[in-house]
């Protein structure tokens, strides 16, 4: 059971990491440092990452077929 936890956390954790490194290769925008995480966020973020992970794959499959 320890196992899937921690892949789950270690998920979570790697999840942060691609969105702060999007945010970080947004340099052409003066707002990309509006969409960075609290401390508190990314713990919820890596709690709920699946549903996070669902909804931006989905949304970046529907800009392509606009």
């Amino acid at each position: 059971m320890i196992h899937y936890i921690s892949i789950y956390a270690i998920l979570g954790v790697c999840i942060n990491l691609l969105y702060d490194l999007m945010i970080s290769g947004m340099d052409s925008d003066p707002n990309s440092e509006d969409f960075r995480m609290t401390i508190s966020e990314r713990i919820i973020f890596g709690l709920i990452w699946p549903i996070s992970l669902t909804v931006f794959i989905i949304n970046f499959i529907k800009s392509f077929h606009k």
